[in-house]
């Protein structure tokens, strides 16, 4: 029998039901509250449904001075089941399925012809069914005759039945806060691994009640495992796959006789650029925690300590991060956290130390042993240049250890199921070598073979250099570099070879990148941010070509690479890194360039475009640098702030060339809100519009009459429909030179459709001849909005607001006003205000470029989007209007934008 914690779900059935939360906040004023007597009826209450089947049994805890115990009934979808007519308490009311929903209503008895009593789940107060019952279920009680009001709670307790399996309605499927349907293909289950090579499909933990398949959707349709849960802790090795493969896993369900045979699907969350966990449910209680498997890169045992430094140079007077990383034979991050334990340990030799000093923690020192790593990093230590000037370019070199300690995990195989060999036909099952990495710190030229050597402790010399040049790269700029094979300067004999990174300045009519005879053999790679999973830089191997309408993202040559200024802060070491690039013929052959990225001077290319926009005047009739606003936030972002400023040039009011606090109302959005899926959470949300006093234009604070600069409009103080005020402010809605009703594209009612409609219906002679064809259409078109958009206007909530113009509706789901009451919540018109919209537009553009990438919570990787950099970023603003030459169209105004230097200096 299969038993698990039963977690209740309580859903709203009606969404009248809302105003009893505005009831509770007069309750909690001291005013009487009142029910209407269309909510008392049974079939009105709110309930459970039911996560496991099983024996429920329940006792009313509320006060027998307040409510007799016997005063109720247990109604189960629609139909009394149980009244409260017992002597003992409490009872066993009977056996549900899984996902039965039960609702409780109360009543009093005698007289007959009393009026019911009201309640329902009380949204306010805490209430909780968890793990393990028993649960506690709150309701909120209101009296018809308004005497006074109570929270009362129910008991229950679950005797779970794994025989009385059931689907989940569709409603629960449909719950915004289910995370994923499982049994339904799941988009963002789809990993694109950004590495080629062989990966690790790792079965970490399962609930041991499952016996079910795992296969592969893609690449290709394969049977991995069958009765998976038996081998928790196996690991399987598949591949190899090229970079940018897509691989999706599911479960074939053998554990649950409602779902046998059908395909089941995870949730998916990436950890790591190249790690990502699934969570697989193959049963119908949706927990989510019937088998848990990691997916990695398989890189090779790791064979040498590899010392890097944060920004790959050091500068006289810096200090710069360092980290100690176990590396493969072809000097890949090999994670050894996972599967062994070492300890490191750095010194520096006598004759590099008069140049600096070494910083653990905080404290200094010429040399540190057992420093334990953190997923197989040693992290924590700094190198600060902080000794003589060097006259030149000097080498410093690093003793570098690591010790041996134990093996914390391998992998194992379950009785019975031993694996063919690594090479058998038809073997998709590898054993993981359980060999712990015996030295760590070879150098590259000395690598382990087949036959590694004793455990024991291996010293390596690794260098860096100090006083290399820099480049410079503004925020937000592109610079292309290309590597050329030329003789080390710095060699007595003139016979070693190193590579040098030019800057591309050749471009052909299109805007190709061109460089004769670079090196094409070659790999480029930028050290990551100190405690960041992004980097300072952005490097990729695409180039954009403009069209009228569109970009195109083009290959560049073999050997060439693409930089751009990415992220940046007032006085970071971290605005500095190092671009490497190294032969993949000649692996001893490589090259670096610090590179550190600036602040812009402006935002601003007069070649392109003559009027600045550089500053306005704010809602506080402040002045407001605009350049500085898109630097700052382009710089947290990791987005060009000439991208900012260009989406502010397509949203802002543009009155006095200057982007201005704006607001405009969305009518069809807000009829979209008003009777879409999420309805009863909109008319739930304080700033409704009701035309009711005391408060006509909604409870929470009011309009703010202070707000000194708005434009084109200010805000609307009187409810209207949406009908009269969209007809009244036409201008705003109809695009005259497009012929479209702007905003309503989409859906069962296409304003730009029915107009042109209309218009045809003119010209096949079915209406008044005589009349302009265009002036008819209109008039018909402002019949059916009549007839139609009655709603009071919703002109605080359906709004849009700011320089960057982000809905109201949106900023909640980014977190404004979350768990803030009616009466401490900030009033929607105050995102006019850019201390308060432009981290909301932070958060919400960060969680699009995410998704673009698998997720909302994945991560982004520093380099090589498969897409390119234009056609990533103009896809994640889909997010932000959903119309196809929306993201060309901000790009467009970027470039008029382009970041600049300060006069002289590049």
């Amino acid at each position: 029998m299969r038993i698990a914690p039963l977690i209740c779900t309580a859903l709203v059935v009606n969404s009248s039901l809302f105003s009893q939360v505005h009831i509770r906040e007069r309750v909690v004023i001291g005013e009487k509250a009142s029910v209407s007597a269309k909510y008392q009826g049974a079939e009105d209450c709110p309930g459970v449904y039911l996560r496991q089947g099983g024996g429920v049994v329940i006792d009313p805890q509320w006060d027998a001075a307040r409510v007799s115990r016997y005063n109720w009934e247990m109604w189960l979808s629609g139909t009394p089941v149980l009244d409260g007519d017992r002597d003992t308490l409490p009872t066993l009311i009977g056996s549900f399925r899984q996902w039965s929903y039960l609702m409780l209503t109360m009543h009093y008895i005698v007289p007959p012809e009393s009026a019911h009593i009201a309640f329902c789940l009380d949204p306010v107060s805490s209430w909780s069914v968890g793990p393990g019952y028993p649960g506690f279920l709150f309701y909120k009680v209101l009296e018809t005759t308004p005497l006074s009001s109570w929270d009362i709670a129910m008991k229950m307790e679950l005797a779970p039945d794994s025989t009385l399996e059931a689907m989940p309605p569709q409603q629960v499927l449909d719950d915004p806060l289910l995370s994923w349907n499982p049994y339904v293909r799941n988009p963002d289950a789809v990993m694109q691994l950004p590495y080629p090579g062989t990966y690790r499909i790792v079965l970490t933990r399962s609930n041991g009640n499952g016996r079910d398949d795992l296969v592969l959707r893609s690449p290709v349709d394969t049977t991995l495992l069958t009765e998976a849960q038996a081998h928790v802790e196996d690991t399987l090795i598949v591949g190899p796959y090229s970079a940018g493969t897509s691989l999706e896993l599911a479960l074939v369900c053998r554990s649950s006789k409602v779902l046998d045979g059908q395909f089941l699907y995870p949730q998916v969350t990436q950890v790591s650029p190249s790690t990502w966990e699934l969570t697989f449910e193959d049963w119908t209680d949706l927990d989510f925690d019937d088998l848990v498997v990691r997916v990695e890169l398989n890189v090779g045992t790791p064979q040498r300590l590899a010392l890097k430094t944060a920004t790959g140079v050091i500068w006289y007077g810096d200090t710069v991060n360092v980290a100690l990383l176990p590396v493969d034979s072809l000097g890949r991050l090999s994670p050894v956290g996972r599967d062994l334990e070492f300890e490191y340990s750095i010194e520096m030799p006598d004759s590099t130390r008069k140049y600096g000093t070494l910083i653990l923690d905080g404290n200094p020192g010429y040399a540190f042993e057992q420093i334990v790593p953190d997923a197989g990093i040693g992290r924590g230590l700094q190198f600060a240049a902080n000794g003589d000037e060097p006259d030149s370019v000097v080498t410093l070199s690093f003793h570098l250890k690591a010790t041996y300690v134990g093996e914390i995990i391998a992998a194992k195989v379950s009785p019975g199921a031993e694996p063919k060999g690594p090479g058998s036909p038809g073997s998709l099952l590898k054993r993981v070598n359980r060999q712990a990495m015996k030295t760590a710190g070879l150098r590259s030229e000395q690598l382990v073979g087949d036959d590694p050597p004793e455990i024991g402790e291996v010293v390596l010399e690794n260098n860096t250099e100090l006083g290399l040049d820099r480049d410079v790269i503004l925020l937000g700029e592109t610079k292309y570099y290309a590597a050329a094979r030329e003789l080390d300067p710095t060699d007595p004999e003139m016979k070693k070879e190193v590579l040098r990174l030019y800057t591309v300045t050749n471009f052909d009519e299109t805007g190709k990148p061109l460089f004769r005879g670079h090196e094409t053999e070659v790999r480029y790679a930028t050290a990551l941010r100190s405690g960041e999973e992004t980097a300072t830089l952005y490097h990729g191997k695409k180039w954009p070509r403009w069209e009228s309408d569109a970009v195109r993202m083009m290959d560049l040559d073999e050997g060439l690479i693409r930089i751009i200024g990415r992220y940046w802060k007032e006085g970071s070491e971290e605005n500095k890194v190092n671009l490497w690039v190294q032969s993949t013929t000649k692996p001893d052959l490589f090259g670096k360039r610090l590179i550190e990225v600036k602040k812009p001077e402006k935002l601003h290319d007069p070649r392109v475009f003559n009027k600045p926009f550089d500053v306005t005047w704010n809602i506080r009739n402040e002045l407001l640098n605009i350049d500085e606003l898109c630097i700052e936030y382009g710089g947290k972002i990791g987005i060009s702030p000439q991208i900012i400023k260009g989406q502010m040039f397509q949203e802002s009011d543009k009155t006095g060339d200057r982007f201005n606090p704006s607001y405009r109302y969305e009518p069809w959005a807000d009829y979209g809100f008003a009777h879409g899926e999420h309805a009863k959470d909109y008319a739930q949300q304080p700033f409704c519009v009701t035309g009711q006093p005391p408060k006509p234009m909604g409870e929470g604070k009011d309009i703010p009459l202070d707000h000194q600069n708005v434009k084109p409009v200010y805000y609307p103080t009187s409810p209207v429909s949406i009908a009269e005020y969209a007809i009244s402010n036409w201008g705003k809605y109809w695009d005259s030179e497009k012929l479209t009703v702007v905003g309503s594209t989409d859906g069962p009612d296409n304003l730009t459709d029915r107009w042109r409609n209309y218009l045809i219906a003119w010209y096949a002679g079915y209406s008044t001849i005589g009349q302009d064809p265009s002036w008819l259409a209109t008039r018909l078109l402002y019949r059916h909005i009549r007839q139609k958009y009655v709603d009071y206007a919703q002109t605080r909530k359906a709004a849009s607001y700011g320089l960057i113009q982000m809905l109201y509706t949106t900023a909640l789901v980014q977190g404004y006003n979350k768990g803030k009451s009616i009466s401490t919540s900030q009033a929607p018109e105050e995102l006019n205000d850019e201390t308060i919209e432009m981290p909301f537009y932070q958060t919400f553009t960060d969680k699009n470029l995410r998704l673009q990438f698998g997720g909302s919570k994945s991560i982004v990787p520093n380099a090589n989007w498969p897409k390119g950099w234009e056609q990533t970023w103009k896809d994640s603003f889909k997010k932000y209007n959903k119309h196809p030459g929306y993201g060309v169209s901000v790009f467009k105004h970027a470039r008029k934008f382009h970041p600049q230097p300060k006069q002289g200096v590049q």
